[in-house]
């Protein structure tokens, strides 16, 4: 949900027009999820924003915990698109440190 969020409120704040529009598809073993808007596909990079800025991680958010996602350029605009995995791992992912314990 953040994640949709996320693109959902860049394409209102940013993009050209009154359109935008948000695609779901299961395509195991993920989903995809994309945002369709009016605006040109300018290079999205994900970038640190400072400590007390109120916006600006969305794309980082969105690098960080999507499985894959990027950006396509449409004949009238672009779509950012993510997926995400059908099945979350049963086990946690751990790492185990040198002491034997977990971090």
């Amino acid at each position: 949900m953040l994640l949709v969020s996320e693109l959902v409120t860049n394409a209102v704040a940013h993009a050209r027009g009154d359109d935008l529009s948000l695609t779901i598809e299961i395509c195991d073993p993920y989903v995809r999820l994309e945002v369709q808007d009016g605006s040109i596909a300018d290079l999205l990079v994900p970038a640190e924003a400072p400590l007390d800025a109120t916006g600006g991680r969305g794309l980082l958010l969105l690098d960080r915990l999507a499985s894959r996602w990027g950006v396509r350029d449409l004949p009238e605009g672009k779509a950012v698109w993510f997926e995400l995995p059908l099945e979350m791992p049963t086990e946690p992912t751990s790492v185990q440190s040198g002491g034997g314990g977990f971090l």
